[in-house]
């Protein structure tokens, strides 16, 4: 089995060209978001999904030029949406399978929206 590829935090900095002290205060700042693990020694190591969630943090406050304040309700606005389709697609896969009409799906979709 593959194992996966784990970043140090200053793997990571390099990568974004930000300082690795920006990256340990958006762990801070966006616990619910950012995750990494931790060695035996306590170092920071991120996998690949944590730096696309760097990256996003990056994008936002750089081009999209947010506030902190302004990535963290995007950021769960995103998941919030994200929440809402799978909760419609787990719907519609539901009622599929148990045979209810299409006219029925959509009226209850509708109410979701």
């Amino acid at each position: 089995m593959d194992k996966e590829i784990l970043y140090t935090i200053g793997e990571v900095a390099n990568l974004l060209n930000v300082n690795s002290s920006k990256i340990r205060f958006w762990l801070k700042k966006f616990p619910d978001y950012l995750t990494c693990t931790h060695t035996s020694g306590g170092q920071r190591r991120f996998k690949y999904e944590d730096l696309l969630r760097l990256k996003t943090i990056l994008r936002l406050t750089v081009e999209e030029k947010l506030t902190l304040d302004g990535v963290q309700k995007r950021l769960l606005s995103d998941r919030t949406k994200r929440d809402k389709l799978r909760f419609m697609v787990s719907t519609v896969i539901n009622d599929y399978e148990s045979g209810v009409s299409t006219d029925t799906m959509v009226e209850k979709l509708s109410k979701i929206i």
